[in-house]
């Protein structure tokens, strides 16, 4: 089941800091809440 419609879904881009890779994604919002995690490119670490 979906988590809201896409105009109601707001994006921020992060970089992952677990290790030197620095892998971007972006964390899916809807109002102040955190709904999903979208990858920007295939990991590579």
């Amino acid at each position: 089941a979906g988590k809201g419609r896409t105009y109601e879904i707001a994006k921020k881009q992060v970089t992952c800091s677990f290790c030197e890779a620095g892998c971007q994604f972006d964390l899916n919002y809807k109002g102040d809440k955190v709904i999903g995690v979208s990858a920007k490119a295939p990991g590579q670490g």
